[in-house]
């Protein structure tokens, strides 16, 4: 086995491919599939999860009333609590951010990370606080018994002086969502 820093999380390889991050859970990617198989010290839970494999980061340019704005589109990794390495979805333009749940993420959720996510995720795009447009989406999930529906819900934080606090959700069409998205408003 190697070890590995991986966004400063402590994975393990072995020789076959299978990466295994330190909280309790194996994959390994094969063509567009992922396997996923959940471990507990001295057993393997007999449950695998089989998910599609996660895209790579995509740059679209776009040209809007003769600006080039650049629409970003990628896989995002973040520490979640106890340090537990964690992924959504991000797209941003201009000031609009869309974090997707990306199901199989057995990480800390967009949910229970917002403010830490959004101050982070302004830091790291030069995003200003006052103009940040906020967007949580789950899509559809669950099993066909018990299915959860898509939702998507605009975000709003209280600024203080250094990080968000106080998120509050208000929930929003995904055309809108969309739309604003596309204006990067």
């Amino acid at each position: 086995m190697t070890t590995s820093k991986k966004n400063k999380a402590a994975t393990s390889t072995s020789a076959d491919g299978w990466s295994q991050p330190h909280c309790g859970l194996s994959h390994k990617i094969v063509g567009h599939t992922q396997l996923v198989i959940m471990t507990l010290p001295g057993a393997v839970v007999a449950m695998a999860l089989i998910a599609p494999a996660r895209r790579k980061p995509r740059r679209v340019a776009k040209k809007t009333n003769m600006e080039v704005l650049e629409m970003i589109d990628q896989i995002y990794h973040y520490k979640g609590y106890y340090d537990c390495p964690s992924q959504c979805r991000l797209q941003v333009n201009g000031n609009v951010v869309i974090v997707t749940d990306l199901d199989g993420d057995t990480g800390t959720s967009i949910t229970n990370m917002a403010e830490h996510l959004a101050t982070q995720v302004i830091n790291e795009f030069g995003i200003k606080p006052e103009n940040l447009v906020w967007i949580e989406h789950y899509p559809e999930r669950g099993h066909p018994l018990d299915r959860f529906p898509e939702n998507f819900d605009l975000v709003t934080f209280t600024w203080a002086g250094q990080r968000f606090r106080k998120p509050v959700w208000k929930p929003m069409i995904g055309e809108v969502a969309e739309r604003r998205l596309q204006e990067g408003r």
